[in-house]
């Protein structure tokens, strides 16, 4: 669905054109209060030292395990393939987790449990900067998730059989 273009207009019952203006300014400050607090966060979390910092959709996330996480990649060139990153670099927020890598991090891609490459930084952030919720859909299945599918079939199997046997 196409979104409408938002017009604005300010009607300004003053004479002074500079109340207006710091009213408009404190309208656009209150809006991106959210990004610059989190800016300011990601700053002090790495602490001087060298790091990078990306937001990975939380669609990315697969599980958490013995203080790593689990990610699966978007679609495109690395498609099918998931990385792990320990849990201390992550912040988790609403929509998107973020990663401070420090320097000279090196993000190993596997396919099937098995290490199939890696990535440096700049590789990674390539890859999965801009990415949205729709570009990790049917990717990866959760184990969970398919041994229900197969429970259901295999109900579904036996009740057709047990009915046939009544019959």
């Amino acid at each position: 669905m196409k979104r409408p273009k938002l017009n604005f207009r300010f009607h300004n019952p003053n004479k002074d054109d500079e109340a207006l203006i710091n009213e408009l300014l404190k309208v656009c400050i209150e809006a991106n209060m959210k990004k610059a607090d989190r800016a300011i966060r990601e700053a002090a979390l790495c602490d001087g030292a060298t790091c990078r910092v990306i937001a990975v959709d939380k669609q990315a996330e697969i599980a958490e395990r013995d203080n790593r996480t689990l990610f699966k990649m978007p679609k495109g060139e690395y498609e099918g393939k998931s990385y792990s990153i320990p849990s201390e670099y992550i912040t988790r927020e609403q929509r998107e987790c973020i990663l401070k890598l420090p320097q000279g991090f090196e993000i190993e891609l596997c396919e099937k449990g098995d290490v199939c490459g890696k990535l440096t930084i700049d590789e990674f952030i390539k890859a999965v900067s801009g990415r949205t919720a729709k570009d990790y859909e049917s990717l990866y299945v959760r184990p969970s998730e398919i041994a229900k599918e197969q429970g259901a079939k295999t109900r579904a199997k036996r009740k057709v059989s047990s009915s046939q046997n009544s019959k």
